[in-house]
Formats: C-alpha cells, structure tokens, sequence
C-alpha cells in the first residue's frame, strides 16, 4: 500500500549516526535505530516525506557542555533533520528546544504550503510537549504518539499529555492492552534482515558463544545472565556482552575470565559479524523489575533479524505469538535460565534449520518494517 502523493510527517525525536550514537553516552542505541529504520520505513515503502526536528542530548552543565549547536553533522545522510541549539542548563534547555522547534515547524508549514498528514512524537518528552500540542492546538494538525516507554521510564504509568493526542501508538503489548484510549494501535517495530550467512570473518569465528547486546545494567538482567552463565556445564562457551556499561561493578566483573568477554561499545559493523557468528542470543531482562513492566525489548527484533536461536525473559510487555520462535523463561532464576541456555547451545544442525526457517517464515509473514508501516499509515489515515 503506497501513502497519498506528495503527503509528509513532521518526526519529534532526534535521530542520529552510528559515529555519533557510539560516541554520547545520552543517545540510546536501541532508541536510535528503532526510530531510524521506521522513518526509513515511511520514507521507502511508503513514499512519505519526513521531516525530523529535534536536538542533540548533553548531560546538563557543568556535567556537559554549556552550549549545544544545532550542528546537523551528526544526522545520517539520507535524512532531513533540523536540530535546535540550546544553552545547557536544566529547565531553560528545554525551554530552547521547544520554542526553537517551534519556529522550525512554521518555517517548514510555510515552505511547505500546506500542513502534515500528521506530527509523530517519539515518546512525550519536557523538550518537545509544547511543539507538539501547537502542531495540535494551534496548527490543527493531528498528533501521533509513539509510546515507546512509559512516564519516566519506571512504571506503568501513562503520561496524562497523552489524553490530548490524536492517536497514541504503543510498543509495549501490556501498556496497549490497558490502555483506555479511543485511537490506538500496538506495533512493537520491525525486523530488518541482513544476510546471515557470512559467518567466516571476524573475531570469535569457530568460536560457540552467547551473544548479548544492549546497556549493561541491573534491571536488563546483567547479574542474572552472570549467574546463569556460571552455571551452563559446557567448558567451550563463552558469553560475549556489547553495549554502554551504566554497572561499574559489572563492568569490572565482565572484564574477568576468559569465558566471559565485555567489548564495550563496537561499531555497527563489527556488532553485525558478532551476530552471524553467535551461538545464540540472549535477553534477560528481569521480569520482576518494575522498570521492564511496560516495555517491549527491542533487542528481540534485532536478534530475529540473523534469525538466531533466541532466549529470553517474559516479561508482559513482550506478545504472545512471539512463543513461536523465541524461548522463554518466566522467571527471574538462574538455574532455569541456565537450563534453557544449555538446551538450545545443544541443538543438533537439524533443529537449528529449523528454527532458522520458523524465523524466516515468521519475520516474512508478519514483521517486516514494511507490513509495520503500512499498519500504521493505514490505521493513521483513519483518524480524523
């Protein structure tokens, strides 16, 4: 399904390159991509023109700098991004980057000649609330909420901006379904999937191991992954950890053994042939966390996208049918989750085919980000 001609969205959220995601510890890789390759998304499948306002995040001084540019060399190339600048000093940045996001849009409306098919934020944020309720309000345009995490990133709760948005789109399947809003639409993302088949490069090649990627962090399960791993009775398994350490306990601790391998930040491209090359992957984010209550662990779709073997922690923001091709454990226990680990490393080269070709099935009928996309345009040309 192609979109109307001519027709554009105007994204609040910044998006950024793979130099400058490895690089500022405030930009969330995971954040990053999901919003990269759904614009990405709109823009080739469905031939929507994306305009994307925003700003580039610093710790507040004097932790970080005082002043910020709105240097957009940091944007990927194929994107058009207005980024605000703003003097660093909490409450009066977000001031800024409102109002300077603001006068970006007009700029835009009035080269444009005509308004958006719609504003899509990407979660509500105390930097872009106010551009997007003067997209609504003043502009009459309608207002899209992606919800990707919830109110502060630690409970269940909704932000109560989002009672005045047009639609609210939720990644998370436990917020969607206990949400009371009229327009809704649940998607967590989609699959983007890369050749898994060049597995003869890299490190680790010939290696079996257990690849985790993402923060190093209590509530995403680092302690328990550690614990697990300790407990697998396979002597040639090593458990290789990528992703910014928040832990510095942890970090000391992944440093240790030679079973166990934390390499930090790497770039995309050698995160790529660490996946080709993996054994498995892993997710253990904890389940009785409230921090995990409400979001959907988008590192599920990057692993489908090799179509690995994939183990994971259930927690309720995850849906139902991805029982079909990944294998949970529900409960916060490293003995269980060790048991799970040693069950699918141990997979015979027929049972590996097969999940590989369940994945592929799965992924093809149902996850693409094209078939995401066309559900959201779909259900966003519905609302009025």
């Amino acid at each position: 399904m192609k979109s109307i001609d001519n027709a554009y969205v105007i994204w609040l959220g910044s998006v950024f390159n793979d130099s400058s995601v490895e690089l500022e510890d405030a930009i969330s890789p995971a954040g990053n991509k999901w919003q990269l390759r759904f614009i990405r998304s709109l823009i080739n499948d469905r031939n929507i023109e994306v305009f994307s306002f925003g700003h580039k995040p610093k710790r507040a001084f004097p932790c970080g700098p005082l002043f910020v540019s709105g240097d957009i060399s940091c944007t990927p190339n194929d994107l058009k991004q207005s980024l605000a600048w703003y003097f660093n000093i909490p409450y009066i940045r977000n001031i800024f980057t409102n109002l300077l996001v603001v006068s970006s849009i007009i700029k835009l409306l009035i080269k444009q000649k005509k308004r958006p098919h719609a504003v899509i934020t990407y979660n509500i944020y105390s930097y872009n609330f106010l551009a997007a309720l003067v997209c609504r309000f003043l502009f009459f345009i309608k207002w899209i909420a992606v919800v990707a995490d919830p109110i502060n990133d630690r409970t269940d709760k909704y932000n109560p901006l989002l009672k005045l948005s047009n639609g609210t789109v939720y990644l998370s399947k436990h917020l969607y379904n206990q949400s009371k809003a009229i327009n809704k639409l649940h998607i967590e993302g989609g699959v983007e999937v890369f050749d898994s088949e060049d597995k003869n490069s890299g490190d680790y090649t010939g290696t079996k191991y257990i690849l985790y990627t993402g923060r190093v962090t209590k509530h995403n399960g680092i302690d328990l992954l550690l614990d697990a791993f300790k407990l697998v009775p396979d002597p040639s398994l090593h458990l290789i950890v990528t992703g910014k350490c928040e832990d510095v306990v942890a970090r000391r601790f992944l440093s240790r053994g030679e079973r166990v391998v934390y390499k930090g930040v790497v770039s995309e491209v050698e995160l790529q042939q660490l996946y080709r090359n993996a054994t498995i992957c892993v997710n253990p984010r904890l389940i009785g966390d409230k921090t995990n209550t409400s979001i959907f662990p988008s590192k599920l779709l990057e692993y489908l996208s090799y179509y690995k073997p994939i183990v994971s922690t259930y927690t309720p923001g995850i849906s139902e049918e991805y029982t079909e091709v990944i294998k949970f454990v529900y409960e916060d226990s490293p003995e269980k989750l060790a048991s799970l680990i040693g069950e699918v490393v141990n997979w015979d080269e027929e049972m590996v085919v097969q999940n590989t070709a369940r994945v592929k099935r799965f992924v093809s009928n149902f996850k693409t980000w094209e078939r995401m996309t066309a559900n959201f345009w779909r259900w966003l040309l519905t609302i009025k």
